[in-house]
């Protein structure tokens, strides 16, 4: 995982990262995914400028979904937990 680009989430903004199968995964809205050529990043920061609010208004709602689901799993891991405490 990368570290920039979770900050990026967590901070609602457009992510420009690697085409690698896990980022593509988690990082699955608001983010040009990248082969790391200089071609490639030109061409990203390009498509970013012309599309920033539409990306910034996925990455937003990403940033919701993440949360939602990372509140769900903590919430299953408390109920385990009392359950072993039992």
């Amino acid at each position: 995982m990368q570290c920039g680009a979770h900050e990026a989430l967590e901070f609602e903004r457009p992510i420009i990262t690697s085409d690698w199968p896990v980022l593509r995964q988690f990082f699955s809205k608001g983010t040009i995914h990248i082969d790391n050529s200089a071609a490639s990043l030109v061409k990203a920061i390009e498509e970013m400028r012309l599309n920033y609010f539409s990306y910034l208004e996925q990455v937003k709602g990403l940033r919701e979904e993440r949360r939602a689901d990372w509140q769900k799993r903590f919430s299953n891991l408390l109920k385990v937990l009392a359950q072993v405490h039992e």
